[in-house]
């Protein structure tokens, strides 16, 4: 598992940096040159919506999403446990769909052989960024779910 997190870590480290150092350059030479890289906005833009994605990831695997936790603070540690285990069922839920629809939305532009205007790319190229970070945020939460349930048997059971 470790070796996912790494991948997942440099690809969109990767991807930031790239993004950040093209759209630099671009700037300089719409700046001094008055004249861009044509393409560069276009990749700039499925390069972020392949880090939004693997972060998705990340953030499940860090357990860093946003969330409300007043709940969780007013109430037993048990309790708290089941809810947070609730909540990842019901996240599980939502992203198993958008896999889901992912998959079918590459297969759907497979297909029709849609390609970006600029770079002439194959979109599916951008689109299976949904079922693979969405993929890889299930399997974070399964881990999750399972450090859950080990809360849940400790608890109650700490040494103070």
């Amino acid at each position: 598992m470790k070796w996912i997190y790494k991948l997942e870590n440099v690809i969109a480290g990767l991807m930031l940096l790239f993004a950040t150092g093209l759209l630099t350059v671009n700037i300089i030479l719409r700046f001094f040159f008055n004249s861009g890289l044509p393409w560069a906005e276009e990749l700039i833009r499925y390069l972020f919506i392949w880090i939004t994605f693997i972060g998705l990831a990340i953030c499940t695997r860090n357990d860093s999403n946003i969330r409300v936790d007043v709940l969780l603070n007013i109430i037993n540690k048990k309790a708290g446990v089941i809810i947070n285990i609730l909540v990842a069922l019901i996240s599980m839920a939502f992203l198993a769909f958008l896999t889901k629809a992912g998959v079918e939305l590459v297969q759907f532009n497979i297909e029709r052989g849609q390609f970006s205007p600029a770079l002439e790319w194959p979109m599916y190229i951008v689109y299976i960024s949904i079922p693979i970070g969405c993929a890889l945020a299930f399997i974070h939460y399964i881990q999750y779910i399972l450090n859950m349930a080990k809360q849940f048997k400790n608890v109650g059971h700490e040494q103070t």
